[in-house]
C-alpha cells in the first residue's frame, strides 16, 4: 500500500474548505478521500470505517476539533491514525492542546496549497515506515522468540528471514564474534563471517547497551554514513551452543521526518522563528547569559488593516521583513526572540539594556517597508516586565503574559510603551472585575437613564434631552459611563446595553412630552461598534414597534467614530436618516474637525465639545477656535449645540455668535424622571 492509497476524512463545517482540500487531494493523486461537514457524523464514520489521517478543523459547531480528538484518542495512540488539524494563527491554546492530545502536526489558515500537501505526505510517508517496522518487528518476535530450539529446527525460519528481511540481521557468539548475517547487512557494512569480525567492536556499542528490544544507536556503514538503527534482539540456542540473534531496523527516514515535524511544531511557518512552544528553552538559554531579564512583548496592530486592504498575500511577505528586523536587533543585543503567533513576537533581553532596545526597535521601523512593490508601514506597540528574580523555578508564561497585558493596555492608551507594574495590575483587575459585573447588570437591567435638559440660549426654554446611562453598582457605588462604556466595547457588550438605552428611552418619550411641553427631539449617545446593519434594523423595529416618530430621536456620535472609518459609516448613517433619525457629531473638535468630510455626512446637529467651551471666556484663540466652528456650522445650515455651560456670561455670548442650543449645569443636571409622575401617568 502506498500512502496516496491512504483512506483521509476531511472533517470541516465550513463547505468551501472541505471541497477546497477534497479538489487539492485528488489533484495529488490521493483516491481515497471523505469530506464531512458535520463532525457527528465524522465521528459515527471514524469508528466504522477508520481512516489513516484525518485533517480536523479545531472550530467547529456541536463539536469541535478538541472534544473529536478527545473521543478519538485511544484510536490515535493504539491504531495506526495520523490526525492533522486545520487552525487559524490566533487561536495557539487550542491549537497547542490539540498536539498534547495527539495530532501530528497543524495547518495554518489561510491554507498555503505546496506547505499544506507537504505536511500530509510527510504525515502518511512517516506512517506507513512506521508501519512496516511494526509488521517486521512483530513477525520476527514471534520466531525469533522460541528459544531452547537447534540451528536445525529453526533453519527454514532463518533461511526466510535472512532472504526476505529488509533489515539488517546478525548473529554472534556469546563474545560478539560474528557467526552469520544476511546479505543485506554485509553489502551495506561490507562485514562478512570470514573475516573474524567482532560485532561490538565493529560498531563500538557495548554489549549491556543491547539487552533491551527497540533500543536506539547511531552506527555508519561501509561509504561512512550514518545511520539511526532500532535494535532488537533475542538469545537462542543453536547446535546446543547459546547465540544471539540482532536484528537493526533502518529509522534514519524515520527520525528526520520526526525532526522534521518537530521543527513544524516548534516553528512559526512563515517566519520560521521559535514559537511559543520553545518558550522555556528561549528564556532558559537567556538566564544562562543574563543576570535580569526583561520580557517585551511586541504587536504589530497595524498589520490587520493591512490584510483588510492588502490580502494575506503582503502579511506574509511583512511578517518575513519584520522577523529579519526583529532578529537582526535581536542578534545585536545577545536576546532571544520569538515569533508568539500572528502579529505579536516576545524578544528577551538583559534587564539594563531593555530601554535601548527598545529605542532601536522604534527606529528600525520608522520607515517604510517595501512589500512586493508597496511602501507599508507597521508601527509596533510593546509591553514590557521588568524581571528582578533570577530564578529558572520562574513559570515563564506567567512573564510573557503580564508583558502581553501591558502591550495591550498600550494599545487601548495609544501608548508606544508600557511597563507592567502593580498598578497597571490593579487596573486590569478592575477592568477584568467592571467586566464581569456588567454582564449581570445587562441580564438584570440595572441601568437606569438620566435625562439632561438643552435650552434655547434666547428663551431659556427646554426643547431637547439628552439620555445618559447610569449605573448605580450595588458594591462599587455609581460607575463613570467614562469607565464602562470603553470596557463595554472591548468585551462586546455595548450593543446590549444601547439596545437596552434605546429601548428604555422610546418607552419614556411620552413622559418627557408631558414633562417638557416644548420638547422637540430627545438625543441617545451611540457607540461606535454599534454602527453596523443590525443597528439599522433595531432602529426600524423600534419605530414600528412602538409607533413612535423616529424624527423625535436624534442619535449621537463622537467625532473620533467618523475619523476612524468614515468609508464603513457614511453609507450606514445615510440608511439610518431614510429612517426619519436626526444624527449629531458630539465632542466636535476633539478630531481633525475637518469641513471636508463634514460634506460627507449625513448629519443634522454640531455639539461643540465642553473643552473649547471652558477655554474660550479664558484666551483669545479659544475664542477664535469657537468663532471658527460656529462659521463651519451655519455654512453648512447644521444646528449647533453648545456644551458644558457653567454660567451666564458663556450662554450669551454663545447666543450672540450664533448658537441656538445649550447644555450644561448653569441651566440643569442630569436628572431621573420622577418614578411616582410616571406611575401615576401609566395608570
Amino acid at each position: 500500500m502506498t500512502y496516496k492509497n491512504s483512506k483521509i476524512f476531511i472533517v470541516d463545517d465550513n463547505p468551501a474548505n472541505t471541497l477546497m482540500l477534497h479538489k487539492l487531494l485528488e489533484s495529488e493523486g490521493y483516491l481515497n478521500v471523505k469530506v464531512f461537514n458535520d463532525p457527528e457524523l465524522a465521528l459515527k464514520a471514524f469508528f466504522l470505517h477508520q481512516p489513516q489521517l484525518v485533517l480536523l478543523d479545531l472550530v467547529m459547531p456541536k463539536i469541535d476539533g478538541i472534544s473529536f480528538l478527545t473521543k478519538i484518542q485511544t484510536k490515535i495512540t493504539v491504531a495506526d491514525v495520523s490526525v492533522i488539524v486545520l487552525t487559524a494563527s490566533h487561536v495557539e491554546e487550542m491549537k497547542y492542546k490539540a498536539l498534547t492530545l495527539g495530532a501530528q502536526d497543524y495547518i495554518e489558515k489561510p491554507i498555503n496549497i505546496i506547505e499544506t500537501m507537504q505536511r500530509v505526505k510527510n504525515v502518511l510517508h512517516s506512517q506507513l515506515n512506521k508501519n512496516k517496522f511494526k509488521d517486521l518487528n512483530e513477525n520476527l518476535n514471534i520466531e525469533l522468540l522460541k528459544r531452547n530450539q537447534d540451528l536445525s529446527s529453526i533453519s527454514v525460519t532463518l533461511d526466510t528471514i535472512f532472504e526476505t528481511s529488509s533489515e539488517f540481521v546478525f548473529i554472534t557468539n556469546e563474545n560478539g564474534e560474528l557467526t552469520n548475517c544476511n546479505k543485506i547487512a554485509s553489502q551495506r557494512f561490507n562485514i562478512s563471517t570470514e573475516g573474524h569480525w567482532n560485532l561490538f567492536d565493529f560498531f563500538k556499542i557495548d554489549l549491556n547497551s543491547l539487552t533491551k528490544n527497540n533500543q536506539e544507536m547511531t552506527v555508519k556503514d561501509a561509504n561512512k554514513h550514518r545511520l539511526i538503527v532500532s535494535v532488537n534482539s533475542t538469545k537462542v540456542l543453536i547446535k546446543g551452543v547459546i547465540s544471539y540473534i540482532y536484528i537493526f531496523k533502518d529509522i534514519t527516514a524515520q527520525k528526520e521526518d520526526e525532526l522534521n515535524l518537530k521543527y513544524l511544531a516548534e516553528t512559526h511557518y512563515i517566519t520560521h522563528l521559535p514559537n511559543r512552544l520553545q518558550l522555556n528553552s528561549v528564556l532558559n538559554k537567556c538566564l544562562d547569559n543574563h543576570l535580569e531579564l526583561s520580557i517585551i512583548f511586541v504587536s504589530f496592530f497595524d498589520n490587520n488593516k493591512i490584510v483588510e486592504v492588502y490580502g494575506h498575500d503582503k502579511l506574509e511577505y511583512l511578517l518575513l521583513c519584520i522577523a529579519s528586523k526583529l532578529r537582526t536587533l535581536s542578534d545585536e543585543n545577545n536576546a532571544g526572540l520569538l515569533h508568539w503567533g500572528g502579529n505579536d513576537f516576545v524578544i528577551a533581553v538583559e534587564a539594563s539594556i531593555y530601554s535601548n532596545l527598545i529605542e532601536k526597535l522604534f527606529s528600525d521601523f520608522k520607515e517604510p517597508m517595501n512589500i512586493l512593490g508597496v511602501e507599508l508601514y507597521s508601527m509596533p506597540t510593546a509591553g514590557v516586565f521588568l524581571n528582578e528574580a533570577r530564578s529558572k523555578a520562574m513559570v515563564y508564561d506567567d512573564l510573557v503574559h503580564k508583558a502581553l497585558l501591558a502591550s495591550y493596555e498600550g494599545f487601548r492608551n495609544n501608548q508606544k510603551v508600557t511597563v507592567y507594574d502593580e498598578k497597571l495590575q490593579h487596573k486590569i483587575q478592575y477592568r477584568a472585575l467592571i467586566e464581569k459585573e456588567l454582564v449581570e447588570a445587562i441580564d438584570n437591567h440595572d441601568f437606569k437613564i438620566a435625562y439632561q435638559p438643552k435650552v434655547e440660549l434666547d428663551s431659556k426654554k427646554i426643547v431637547g434631552v439628552e439620555a445618559l446611562v447610569r449605573w448605580n453598582h450595588p458594591s462599587l457605588g455609581l460607575v463613570s459611563p467614562s469607565v464602562f462604556i470603553p470596557i463595554a466595547e472591548s468585551a462586546g457588550l455595548v450593543k446590549e446595553i444601547g439596545r437596552m438605552v434605546l429601548n428604555i428611552v422610546t418607552d419614556d418619550i411620552q413622559f418627557l412630552k408631558d414633562k417638557y411641553p416644548k420638547l422637540q427631539h430627545v438625543a441617545i449617545n451611540v457607540s461606535a461598534p454599534q454602527l453596523d446593519h443590525s443597528f439599522i434594523q433595531i432602529l426600524s423595529e423600534v419605530s414600528k414597534s412602538k409607533d413612535i416618530d423616529s424624527s423625535f430621536i436624534e442619535l449621537e456620535i463622537t467625532e473620533t467614530t467618523f475619523l476612524d472609518d468614515l468609508e464603513r459609516v457614511v453609507p450606514i448613517l445615510n440608511n439610518i436618516r431614510a429612517l426619519g433619525y436626526k444624527l449629531a457629531i458630539d465632542d466636535f473638535g476633539t478630531g481633525y474637525s475637518s469641513l471636508s468630510y463634514l460634506h460627507e455626512l449625513p448629519i443634522n446637529t454640531l455639539k461643540i465639545d465642553r473643552s473649547f467651551i471652558l477655554s474660550m471666556m479664558d484666551s483669545d484663540k479659544g475664542l477664535k477656535l469657537v468663532k471658527s466652528i460656529i462659521s463651519m456650522s451655519l455654512s453648512l445650515d447644521l444646528n449647533i449645540v453648545a456644551e458644558g455651560i457653567e454660567d451666564n456670561a458663556t450662554g450669551m455670548l454663545l447666543s450672540e455668535l450664533g448658537v441656538q442650543l445649550g447644555q450644561g449645569f448653569y441651566y440643569h443636571k442630569p436628572e431621573f424622571l420622577n418614578e411616582k409622575v410616571i406611575t401615576k401617568l401609566q395608570n
